[in-house]
């Protein structure tokens, strides 16, 4: 009998494979944390079409969010003759309020810096990518015991500073910005909630020389801890 993480990795493992196989620019997760209050904290772990992600942000003070992620992933795929692995960390800071009771806001700017390797039969074969990325990240949304809901559209510019893989580019078709629009959605109840997210990853630049991951899905689990739920 097949246990649950198995059962789990079957049902969404077909999702994962839609897009290119090799990308050297990969999205990770948007972290949006919906903080209340100061000390409030976050912590998720999820898996997807970003690989593995580790995510973690905390409210110094009222008003103000800081984040660090991170996003890991190696998948070779034998029957196609692709692989890839990447590296990415990330760190941000950021405004945040509540509307009302449920309704929550925020907005995170940072810088993360990551390296992908990939290999694809149908492309240019083994390419290896270092980039930098600058970003600004604003979300909408609500939070309640057992249930929370966002929108997020991140807006990252992708600097490929170092590429192998061809050398016929301009500096245009190797930096261009993304958009990147995502729902979040978390159910459980206060402390823990299972998460899901979908969205997109579209570049301005419709000739880059490098392929990308257009597609943001990644589900997994999301650590809330709040002094507002302890008062209760």
């Amino acid at each position: 009998m097949e246990n649950l993480k198995d059962r789990i990795l079957h049902l969404f493992l077909p999702l994962l494979f839609l897009s290119s196989c090799a990308p050297i620019y990969t999205p990770n997760v948007v972290h949006a944390p919906l903080f209340s209050e100061k000390h409030d904290a976050d912590l998720q772990f999820s898996m997807g079409t970003a690989g593995y992600d580790v995510q973690a942000a905390y409210a110094p003070t009222n008003y103000l969010g800081v984040m660090v992620n991170s996003s890991y992933q190696f998948k070779d795929v034998a029957d196609t003759n692709s692989f890839h692995k990447h590296n990415f960390v990330e760190a941000g800071i950021g405004y945040y309020g509540k509307i009302e009771e449920a309704g929550r806001y925020e907005c995170f700017v940072g810088f993360g810096s990551g390296e992908a390797k990939s290999y694809s039969r149908d492309f240019w074969g083994y390419v290896t990518g270092n980039y930098n990325r600058f970003y600004i990240q604003p979300s909408i949304g609500a939070k309640m015991d057992v249930f929370e809901g966002a929108f997020s559209c991140r807006v990252a510019y992708v600097d490929m500073y170092q590429f192998s893989g061809t050398t016929d580019y301009r500096r245009s078709e190797m930096n261009t910005f993304y958009f990147e629009p995502v729902l979040t959605a978390k159910a459980g109840y206060k402390f823990v909630k299972f998460f899901v997210q979908g969205g997109l990853s579209l570049p301005i630049e419709s000739n880059l020389k490098y392929t990308d991951q257009p597609f943001i899905l990644n589900f997994g689990l999301n650590f809330s801890f709040s002094k507002s739920y302890l008062k209760e």
